[in-house]
């Protein structure tokens, strides 16, 4: 197996393995396009050396990719926060990108949980996680909120999932990347993403204002106030939606169609 090529050393969240980059891989295969996949799993590779501080790592990827048919169309689908850490240069490529605002933007995609819950909603909003991003210190205002689950503490997979099943919103702050797992994850346990932010990255072509709520890093502290002014009918609408986006967008199946149908629908040289 290629160097390029080797799964991923830990596994965020747990048990999100393979990555979607992998799995796209495997499955490319059946995509009628005359674009290539480069044969790169550019998360696992930059994780498994250093998180993307081996300069080494980097010059032997820079250096492959250097070396690729220049005469030849690309593609590439990279979940790394920091993007592709390497320079295209003129290789004519279209990203997949779960991270950066370039290319086709697309979901953070994880595996599904296999818990099932069958408990009431109990919780108007919650999160849980660490301090990734200096944004987050608006959840800290919140903590011990009358009906808001805040917690920085850690918790294990099970009992995360089932405050998310609880929930009615579920905050789903930026961390170190613009993006968040807990979008995912969310809509998952049909609780509607809140996802707080100070810059956006787009979900194929939905609109997120569909089944989820965005909030500007202006109006980080204005969360509660957001969330209880939301009527009625838009929570059912959104939580109904949801449903739905989450199988159109945030499964490899349903993301891997997206970009079956964008590459499939592109001009033939």
């Amino acid at each position: 197996m290629s160097i390029f090529l080797k799964s991923i050393n830990v596994s965020y969240p747990p048990g999100n393995k393979p990555l979607f980059e992998e799995w796209l891989q495997e499955n490319y295969p059946s995509i009628k396009t005359d674009r290539h996949l480069i044969p790169v799993n550019f998360t696992s590779y930059h994780v498994n050396n250093g998180y993307g501080q081996d300069n080494r790592a980097l010059q032997e990827l820079q250096s492959f990719i250097d070396r690729l048919d220049r005469s030849v169309k690309w593609a590439a689908c990279i979940q790394y926060d920091d993007g592709a850490l390497i320079d295209f240069k003129d290789l004519d490529v279209l990203q997949f990108s779960m991270s950066k605002k370039i290319g086709v933007e697309m979901p953070l995609l994880c595996q599904p949980q296999p818990y099932k819950f069958i408990s009431e909603k109990k919780w108007t909003a919650n999160f849980v996680g660490g301090m990734t991003h200096p944004i987050r210190e608006s959840a800290k205002k919140m903590e011990g909120a009358d009906e808001y689950y805040i917690s920085f503490e850690h918790h294990n997979i099970e009992t995360y999932c089932r405050i998310l099943h609880e929930s009615l919103f579920t905050l789903c702050y930026r961390g170190y990347g613009l993006n968040s797992f807990r979008i995912a994850e969310a809509l998952q346990y049909n609780s509607i993403p809140v996802y707080i932010s100070d810059e956006f990255i787009n979900c194929f072509d939905a609109n997120f204002e569909d089944y989820g709520i965005l909030i500007t890093h202006e109006d980080q502290y204005r969360i509660s106030e957001i969330l209880e002014s939301v009527p009625y009918e838009d929570i059912i609408r959104k939580l109904e939606r949801g449903k739905e986006i989450y199988q159109k967008y945030y499964t490899y199946e349903g993301a891997f169609k997206q970009i079956k149908t964008i590459l499939e629908s592109e001009p033939k040289a």
